[in-house]
């Protein structure tokens, strides 16, 4: 599952990846997903894009496979 974090009315800071236990339906944090930062989570904001522009992205959906 994936969750986003956002400041109150403002632009979205961190991308989370939730695991789901389906014997008991807990979810927890995916803890091993971080980003450069070394911080869970990947984050949107002030960072450099591989395509060379740099700001904060707005994520406006998410597509996973496995």
């Amino acid at each position: 599952m994936v969750v986003t974090s956002s400041m109150t009315s403002g632009p979205v800071e961190r991308l989370y990846l939730i695991k789901l236990d389906p014997a008991t339906g807990a979810l927890t944090l995916d803890d091993a997903f971080r980003d450069s930062d070394g911080k869970v989570g990947f984050g949107f904001v002030d960072r450099e894009w591989p395509h060379g522009w740099k700001g904060s992205g707005l994520p406006h959906g998410a597509v996973f496979s496995r």
